[in-house]
């Protein structure tokens, strides 16, 4: 989605509150995200601590769901776990 051509009208609504959030905060504050998640660790105490206290910030919150769903087994952000291949958070 948001890497297409614009169009005359873009409609964005999912059921996940989180998923809307994150793209609000692509949308408008993309280098603080970025700075957020530069130190973010993978490790199952943090996953875990993201759980219990999502963050104070909007910011904060989305780098966390997106940590969370990055490292989590299914990518459903319940349960800590990688695969062997991917080893958690890719960055570029």
């Amino acid at each position: 989605m948001l890497a297409k051509p614009r169009s005359k009208m873009e409609v964005a609504n999912d059921f996940n509150h989180d998923l809307v959030s994150f793209y609000r905060v692509v949308k408008w504050h993309c280098d603080e995200l970025l700075r957020e998640l530069e130190f973010m660790t993978n490790s199952r105490k943090d996953f875990e601590d993201f759980i219990a206290q999502p963050g104070l910030t909007e910011i904060q919150r989305v780098a966390r769901w997106y940590v969370r769903n990055a490292i989590s087994f299914g990518g459903m952000g319940s349960y800590f776990g990688t695969s062997k291949k991917s080893g958690g958070v890719q960055r570029e």
